[in-house]
């Protein structure tokens, strides 16, 4: 695990206090470093990967991206390397985590599930 600079711990306080900051973050975000302080963070919690909620117009619904999805996907390549099997572990215990979590709710966004 890489420890974090004093700056990019600063930024995740940052985007702890202000949602709006999280979805340019998380488009922004690479590497593995950031994964573990995210995590503690509860940002891949799996109650984060958000359910359809009913839309403005009657009998339709909205399925809301989730925004931690973009770091996820974008840092996932970086598991195919052997030192990296740890997380690679963690990341197939999270697409658990949240499988369950959907399945025992019942509730299904494709757009996770796609992604």
């Amino acid at each position: 695990m890489t420890k974090l600079t004093a700056d990019e711990s600063d930024l995740l306080i940052r985007i702890d206090d202000k949602e709006e900051l999280r979805p340019y973050f998380f488009r922004k975000a690479k590497g593995l470093k950031w994964f573990d302080s995210l995590s503690r963070r509860g940002y891949f919690n799996p109650n984060q990967n958000p359910p359809p909620v009913v839309a403005k117009e009657e009998g339709y619904m909205s399925v809301p991206f989730w925004p931690a999805l973009d770091y996820l996907v974008s840092t996932s390549p970086e598991l195919r390397s052997k030192e990296n099997s740890a997380y690679a572990e963690k990341f197939i215990e999270l697409i658990r985590s949240v499988t369950i979590y959907a399945i025992d709710h019942k509730f299904s966004n494709f757009r996770t599930w796609w992604q």
